[in-house]
């Protein structure tokens, strides 16, 4: 516990490689700037765990950018399935704060449509 009672987050408790993963937004910005969508998506899949794990720590909402930009990547590769993963993990882990949200919500049902139909 810290001075005021709070518990104190573990060492290392929402960073990957050494950076928090808020620090990453450029890098993940850059990335689809610069064409490497496939990377980008690498890179967001290993931070998903650790946006996740800070914010169950302090009990917050979970950050949905990182979701939103994985689930706009899947689009444009035309991995609908791979979408509507990315965005029911979103509405699983943020479901005490209500879910996905109007805009999320919206993109699952147009990346359902389009599944639907492709098959």
């Amino acid at each position: 516990m810290d001075l005021w009672g709070d518990r104190v987050a573990p060492a290392g408790l929402g960073h990957h490689r050494g950076k928090h993963f808020t620090g990453w937004v450029e890098t993940v910005k850059q990335l689809k700037r610069d064409g490497h969508p496939d990377v980008a998506a690498d890179l967001l899949m290993k931070l998903l765990p650790v946006v996740e794990e800070e914010a169950e720590f302090r009990g917050w909402t979970v950050a949905p950018w990182y979701f939103e930009q994985l689930a706009i990547i899947r689009r444009q590769q035309h991995d609908y399935a791979g979408e509507v993963a990315v965005l029911e993990r979103y509405g699983e882990v943020n479901a005490s704060y209500g879910g996905l949200g109007p805009q999320l919500t919206q993109r699952l049902a147009k990346a359902q449509a389009l599944l639907a139909a492709r098959q």
